[in-house]
């Protein structure tokens, strides 16, 4: 909503004054008045007016000298000065515009007149500041490093700076042309989530929330990430969204590779973690000479120490495999991941035999990514859940089909009938070191890192990993992968 415009009536008779008032009250204006020349500096100070009514017959300091010195005062210097004067000479028009006034109104003035010249001056004051700020945006926006768009309400870009250009590979012509959206200029060159920018726009979501556009790992180039944030505009500015794209690079990879940490500190875990494994050691006879107090704590302390080693070593095969993986420039076909997933229903002995459903568009399909990523992935989401089903017995679907909003992808949706997972915690299942509990005490297995990685992995090559409930008539999961196509 636009602020109203402040007013401010300078006069030293009272009736003009509420003469004034009555005629612009109407125009829902903020009006302010004053008693006289040194009034009006006080209040023009304080209150900063979009438009000064200023009487020149004034006792003490008349109007003209009270303009020289708002014009002189660097805060008040631009701000729109109409002179209300009975002297209509040639003499004191000129000493009027000598003084820095905008415009004159002569005593006696029509009602109609004033309330337009009024409305006028305002109008343009309006745009010489939106104009000013936008020169102002332009010239930050030229010199600095972030990327800056402006689009128009059908997501027409209809400025971009320099950095914003380079990023999303732009050209002056391209801007000017006015026809050139947004989403398809990024999809030259980036990849979305199809989820996170269903609503890109439209006020259905939250438009405030950052969203992520990622350029894959090349021969070329390494992977490159870019945060997009959105700024709502005031209403009256025609473009109707700022955009910043910010490098995440660093941040994603900083989210993702939680394993910085190994090269320095994996070796002060590892090496005490080897002096406690004589714990393992101690013979049933040497047990047999302490009382059952102290075997008990020595049983305890072997637990844990069994537990601590997994952990460890889950931590680190955590990072080892995604630093590894993502980097890699492999293909696989489709239809390799029919006996892949025969042998892990061996490997992992589940007792029912998975279901695998692969839609037709494609069989003769190949994955841009290796085997061994597909294999470390798919056996991660069977051993969820084999792991967290009650019995541990789930059975299992694998559902093949191509994503319905994006050509490039593959959908793999692995479905068990294991527990449900209350709606609100579903988010935080592929953050790294998350846990869902199974039981009200106790500690399940594992770190936490399964379908962390498992995100991690499959956003890092371009795709995607959702997690959601079966339907509200079934229990389980199911996980949902996004897989890049060649």
């Amino acid at each position: 909503m636009i602020p109203n415009n402040c007013v401010l009536i300078v006069d030293d008779e009272e009736s003009a004054r509420d003469t004034l008032e009555a005629l612009l009250a109407k125009k829902n204006y903020h009006l302010i008045t004053a008693l006289d020349g040194y009034d009006a500096l006080t209040k023009a100070s304080t209150y900063l007016p979009d438009l000064i009514l200023l009487d020149v017959m004034m006792p003490g300091m008349d109007g003209f000298e009270t303009c020289r010195k708002i014009r002189q005062d660097a805060i008040l210097a631009e701000v729109p000065i109409i002179l209300v004067t009975a002297l209509d000479d040639r003499d004191s028009r000129i000493a009027g515009i000598e003084s820095g006034a905008d415009d004159f109104i002569s005593k006696p003035y029509d009602k109609v007149e004033l309330r337009a010249r009024v409305h006028s001056v305002l109008r343009l004051n309006r745009y010489r500041k939106s104009l000013g700020e936008r020169l102002k945006f332009e010239w930050i926006a030229e010199h600095t490093k972030e990327a800056f768009l402006l689009l128009l309400e059908n997501d027409v870009i209809s400025y971009a700076n320099p950095q914003a250009q380079n990023y999303l590979q732009l050209t002056d012509e391209q801007i000017e042309s006015g026809s050139l959206r947004f989403l398809p200029a990024v999809d030259k060159i980036f990849q979305r989530e199809r989820r996170d920018w269903q609503f890109w726009l439209k006020g259905v979501d939250d438009a405030t929330r950052p969203r992520y556009l990622v350029r894959p790992e090349s021969r070329a180039a390494k992977e490159f990430w870019l945060r997009v944030d959105v700024l709502e505009l005031p209403e009256h500015i025609a473009e109707r969204r700022l955009l910043r794209l910010s490098d995440a690079s660093a941040e994603i990879t900083l989210q993702r590779k939680a394993w910085v940490f190994q090269d320095v500190i994996a070796h002060k875990l590892l090496t005490p973690l080897n002096a406690l494994q004589g714990l393992t050691l101690l013979r049933e006879e040497q047990l047999a000479l302490l009382d059952r107090e102290q075997q008990e704590l020595i049983d305890a302390a072997c637990r844990g120490f069994q537990r601590l080693t997994r952990q460890v070593q889950e931590v680190i095969h955590y990072v080892d495999r995604i630093a590894r993986l993502v980097n890699t420039h492999e293909q696989t076909p489709v239809k390799s991941c029919l006996p892949l997933l025969n042998r892990l229903q061996e490997y992992l002995a589940l007792s029912y035999r998975i279901k695998i459903t692969l839609a037709p568009e494609l069989e003769r399909r190949i994955f841009a990514v290796g085997d061994e990523l597909l294999e470390l992935v798919l056996r991660e989401l069977l051993t969820n859940a084999k792991k967290f089903h009650p019995q541990h017995e789930p059975k299992i679907q694998v559902i093949f089909t191509l994503d319905s909003q994006d050509s490039k992808l593959a959908a793999c949706a692995v479905i068990d009938d294991g527990r449900r997972i209350p709606p609100e915690r579903l988010a935080y299942l592929t953050q790294p070191y998350y846990q869902e509990e199974k039981f009200f005490t106790g500690e399940p297995e594992g770190m936490g890192l399964g379908l962390a990685m498992v995100s991690a992995l499959m956003r890092g090559v371009g795709g995607y990993c959702r997690v959601r409930n079966s339907s509200d008539t079934q229990d389980g999961i199911e996980v949902c992968l996004g897989i890049p196509l060649l």
